[in-house]
């Protein structure tokens, strides 16, 4: 303006600025810019001040830069907890509750079967597509989260395309300022998949607790086994938590184990369907017992696993054995039935000739004269052809051909007629003794096993 002048010292070192007196703005300025100050301070001063602002510009560059490291953090995390949601096919739902507007990601829509990732009426829609029978239960589950607030958690089932799917929600209600609800957030999962495996597993499992046969699942890379029913557990005595512990060759015996890793190796590389044979399994206690087992390969939940099925054949070794035995004894009773029927025809034949044997050393003792030397000889003869007699006819008792005869016997004299035939046959250098009771010790018996006994 032209009232103010300013003027200027030959250094530069003084300010002046001159106002009128009806100028009171002017007037102030001219009080505060008279005041003499020199250059060096005012340097000082623009320094300070330049200090100042590259501390202001450093701490809104650190913000800045905390603010992008968040940034990225949040994308990061958003990124993460995409693919979570993606990798276990969980939805994630937004529902607007002023508007009734229903907001889904790409899986949700899949899931629930809509077209548009943003569905107005969205309780009436959403309703629509649960199953008839879970519609009501449904509804009553939202309406109390709404009027409680508090979180809601339930398993429905929706139909699409035909299918009957098994879906497991969960969510929680924001309010606004006053309390109202405002929006519903939440997640929601189609468990049906793992619903029926869980079923196939538990049918599984039934079948395994049912058998009447040690059972096992077994890990194909490590044969660990992964589980067992309760036969097994008995028949080896470990716990069921110990087996699991446990592999498959820590329940063979030595002798079994390399021809077990042979026919596992055949099974695993496809060369065949299952593999059979004996094997001893070990237990706990360290006692062996055999075992018909029989192992192929199957899955389960997804994964391929060996089932293994183990029959305890000691009863039914035993009962074989025991048959063999009943089949030899038979066998011998079959042969010494038929060396009877043989024997039978020789004691027949034998008395025959002894008959004939009597009868003429009979004739011949008659011919002869009293206290002739030959009537020893004859009467011996005839002793001898007594005794045989007696011998064919313990054959056919042996061969159940004949009738024993059993007759009070008296023992002296039997065993002194046996003796005198067993005398005959020693040999010079041997003596035999008897010492028989004069008084008489009779028995109900055939003589001529007496008589056999003492020669044998």
């Amino acid at each position: 303006p032209a009232e103010v002048r300013t003027e200027m010292d030959e250094r530069g070192a003084r300010f002046h600025i001159r106002a009128s007196e009806s100028s009171p703005r002017l007037a102030r300025l001219r009080r505060r810019l008279t005041l003499p100050f020199r250059a060096d301070e005012m340097a000082a001063e623009l320094q300070d001040a330049h200090a100042s602002l590259r501390l202001r510009y450093d701490a809104l560059q650190d913000a800045l830069n905390e603010n992008e490291r968040t940034t990225e953090a949040l994308r990061q995390s958003e990124t993460r907890l995409r693919l979570m949601l993606e990798s276990v096919e969980m939805a994630v739902w937004d529902w607007d509750l002023p508007n009734d507007v229903l907001a889904l990601d790409d899986v949700g829509q899949k899931m629930l079967g809509f077209d548009e990732p943003e569905v107005s009426s969205a309780l009436k829609s959403f309703l629509q597509r649960v199953v008839e029978d879970d519609r009501a239960l449904v509804a009553d589950e939202l309406r109390m989260a709404l009027e409680t607030g508090g979180p809601y958690a339930q398993q429905f089932r929706i139909a699409r395309s035909g299918e009957v799917r098994t879906i497991i929600a969960r969510g929680r209600i924001s309010a606004d300022v006053k309390g109202g609800p405002l929006r519903f957030i939440g997640v929601a999962q189609d468990v049906t998949d793992e619903l029926r495996r869980t079923e196939r597993y538990a049918h599984f499992g039934r079948m395994i607790a049912s058998s009447p046969l040690e059972t096992y699942v077994i890990e194909p890379v490590t044969l660990r086994i992964l589980d067992a029913n309760a036969v097994a557990c008995e028949h080896l005595g470990y716990s069921i938590d110990e087996l699991r512990e446990l592999t498959l060759e820590a329940i063979a015996s030595s002798d079994d184990i390399e021809s077990t890793s042979a026919g596992l190796a055949a099974l695993l590389s496809g060369d065949t369907e299952r593999v059979f044979g004996m094997v001893h399994h070990l237990r706990k206690d360290g006692s062996m017992y055999p075992v018909e087992a029989t192992v192929q390969a199957s899955t389960l939940d997804a994964r391929p696993v060996l089932i293994g099925i183990g029959l305890d054949v000691s009863e039914r070794l035993v009962a074989e054995q025991g048959r063999r035995e009943l089949e030899r004894q038979l066998w011998r009773t079959q042969k010494l039935d038929a060396l009877g029927t043989l024997a039978s025809g020789i004691a027949h034949d034998f008395n025959n000739l002894l008959l004939a044997i009597t009868t003429s050393a009979d004739l011949a003792a008659q011919e002869l004269p009293a206290g002739s030397p030959g009537s020893e000889h004859l009467d011996r003869v005839l002793r001898a052809a007594s005794h045989g007699k007696a011998l064919t006819r313990q054959v056919l008792t042996f061969s159940h051909a004949g009738d024993e005869a059993r007759v009070p016997t008296e023992l002296g004299p039997v065993v002194q007629e046996a003796m005198g035939l067993v005398t005959a046959t020693l040999l010079a250098t041997t003596r035999f003794h008897a010492d028989i009771a004069e008084s008489g010790c009779v028995v109900d018996a055939d003589p001529a096993q007496i008589a056999q006994v003492v020669t044998n």
